[in-house]
This record gives C-alpha cells, sequence and structure tokens, in this order.
C-alpha cells in the first residue's frame, strides 16, 4: 500500500508498506482522507518532535471505513466510518509509526469489547478517539473532527465560560477552534494575537472581537491589562515567545493553558511552564464527540469552513508545501 513516509528529517516520499496485520480486537480501515497537522507534522518532518528511527509513517488525522475486523470485534461494523486509524511500529519494516494516518490502510482498535472481555492488555492511547461518524458526513469533512473536538474539550477543561475574556496566541486550525468554542461557551471577549494579517477575516468571522498584530495595544488590550489581565490565555503556537506573551497578557490575575508543542531544539523555559498560572492540558476529544456531532448537525458548526485545500494523495509534496509556507489553514489529502 501507499503511504508517506519520512526517510529522514526534512525527507518525505510517498513509499510502499506491507497491508497492515491485525488482531482479535482490531480492524482493518481502507483510508479515505488525512489531514495535514500544521505543528505537529511539520516539527516531525523537521526533526524537532519524537526524533527516533527512519523511515517514519506519518498521520494523525486521518479516517476511512471498515473493511475486515478480527474475530472479538463487537463495537464496528463492517462499512463504518472510523475516526483516527493508524499503523503501529510493527507495521513499518525497519522503522516506525509516527501514527500512520496517511496510508491507504489502517487499524482501529475495539477498547470497549477489550474491556468488556476483562481483558488487561494495555489499550493504545488513540483508542478511545476511534469513534464512528455518521456516513453523511464525507471523508474530507470527517477530518476536521480531529482538531475541532481537541479544542472543543480543551476550553472546556480551561473552564471557559460566560463573562470571560480569553485571549488566544496563534493563528493556526487550533487556534482558530479556540476563538469558536470560546464563544460558543459564552465568552464575553476573545481577542487574537498574531504574528501575520493573513487570516484576520476569518478569525473575527468565527467570533473574535479584535485581532491583533504587533505589540501595540488598543484600549480593550490595556483596559484587560490594567485591570489584572485576561482571564483565560490560551498558548495555541509551542514557542517560548509565544508563551513568555501568554504570561504577560494574562498579568497578575489570569491563568495560562498551553497546547502548542515547542520545538526540541529551542523547547519551553522551564521557569515559565512550571510558573503557578501556568498548566498544559491534554485534549480528550472523544468526551466531546456526540456533543460535537450534534452541533455539525444542528448547523452550529460547519464542517466544510474548516477546510481550505483538498488534494489527492500523489500530490503530498504541494500539500505539505502550502502548510510549510502558511498558504493554507487546513490542507487534507484524499485517498
Amino acid at each position: 500500500m501507499r503511504a508517506i513516509l519520512m526517510r529522514s528529517p526534512g525527507q518525505i516520499e510517498l513509499g510502499e508498506l506491507p497491508i497492515p496485520d491485525y488482531g482479535p480486537y482490531e480492524a482493518l480501515i481502507q483510508v479515505e482522507a488525512c489531514g495535514i497537522c500544521n505543528g505537529t507534522d511539520t516539527k516531525l518532518i523537521d526533526g524537532e518532535f519524537l526524533p527516533g528511527v527512519f523511515p517514519s509513517a506519518l498521520g494523525h488525522e486521518s479516517v476511512g471505513r471498515v473493511i475486515q475486523r478480527g474475530a472479538r470485534v463487537r463495537s464496528f461494523e463492517i462499512g463504518d466510518r472510523v475516526l483516527r486509524p493508524i499503523l503501529y511500529d510493527r507495521h513499518v519494516p525497519g522503522g516506525r509509526s509516527t501514527w500512520g494516518g496517511m496510508a491507504e490502510y489502517g487499524i482501529v482498535i475495539d477498547g470497549e469489547a477489550i474491556q468488556a472481555d476483562g481483558n488487561t492488555e494495555p489499550i493504545h492511547w488513540v483508542g478511545p478517539k476511534q469513534q464512528k461518524v455518521p456516513l453523511d458526513i464525507g471523508p474530507v469533512q470527517a477530518v476536521t473532527l480531529v482538531t475541532l473536538k481537541e479544542t472543543l474539550h480543551f476550553v472546556r477543561t480551561f473552564g471557559i465560560g460566560p463573562g470571560d475574556s480569553v485571549a488566544i496566541v496563534g493563528t493556526g486550525p487550533a487556534a482558530q477552534g479556540f476563538c469558536h468554542f470560546s464563544k460558543y461557551l459564552g465568552a464575553a471577549q476573545v481577542v487574537v494575537f498574531a504574528r501575520n494579517a493573513g487570516y484576520r477575516e476569518r478569525f473575527l468571522s468565527r467570533g473574535a472581537d479584535a485581532y491583533i498584530l504587533g505589540d501595540d495595544y488598543p484600549k480593550m488590550v490595556r483596559d484587560h491589562l490594567g485591570q489584572g489581565g485576561f482571564t483565560h490565555v490560551i498558548e495555541a503556537v509551542g514557542s517560548r515567545e509565544a508563551l513568555q506573551r501568554c504570561l504577560a497578557l494574562a498579568g497578575e490575575k489570569g491563568q495560562v493553558r498551553v497546547y502548542g508543542i515547542a520545538p526540541a531544539s529551542r523547547t519551553w523555559n522551564e521557569q515559565d511552564l512550571q510558573h503557578a498560572r501556568v498548566e498544559r492540558l491534554g485534549a480528550k476529544e472523544d468526551q466531546v464527540h456526540t456533543e460535537m456531532l450534534q452541533l455539525v448537525k444542528n448547523g452550529q458548526v460547519r464542517l466544510e469552513e474548516w477546510v481550505s485545500h483538498v488534494l489527492p494523495l500523489s500530490e503530498y509534496s504541494r500539500a505539505f508545501e502550502l502548510v510549510r509556507n502558511k498558504h493554507t489553514f487546513k490542507a487534507v489529502l484524499e485517498f
């Protein structure tokens, strides 16, 4: 099968892997689409995140249909559309999986059946996230659910609610999700701090009250800082400079939560990361799956608005170039 492989830092190719084997609690998925994660995938390719052996199979924003299943699988039926099929290290001869969703076939695991059978076998962390999607949601649109669910769960866990002021540092797909769902949860003001003007209109359409470039802050921001800071500040970049800016925006009273992943060559300033009002939050997207599907059904989330470029797998090089040059906010590879 075809798969996008990293052969060395900075070098990716469309290579060949065996169709993955699967166990009694696993199902074989024919992958239909996989999104490129602007942050994680780029840092993996640059050798700035999870360095390791090669080749490495990329991709974690994947979706596909069940075509075969193990004897003990009960949660998935043939034909189901499922999020986040992956490959394991055993599926990449001589190499490893950095989740492997950019391959023509992948694996999902039936964690519910494992637990129901009293099996103590450890379940891979991605297992709970491998959730079914209604077939009326197409594969390209379904890919966007990964980031959307992560960001919804993140802002819920952060405790954002009615009357809060929220500052978001960053402009990628996750930052856009944070903006949208902060407003959905009732935040009074959401202010985005950016490095370029390119996404201003997108953030304003997501409910942002202001989109700030540089350090020449308008009165709204100066007022927040003069009153002790924004109540909630989200680091959505993955850089020590962004985290320092977040701390300044939080002032004396606000809280900072970190979502971004810092590059290995310039990782966090530990003093900032250990600050009493700073916390790194994980996103358990599976916990908001039902809510997200209802938002989509109600028209409160329009999935097609969260994709800017759809390219065939064969044009992977162009897709990654669009991401690296910031000419797309979400590129999806279609199989």
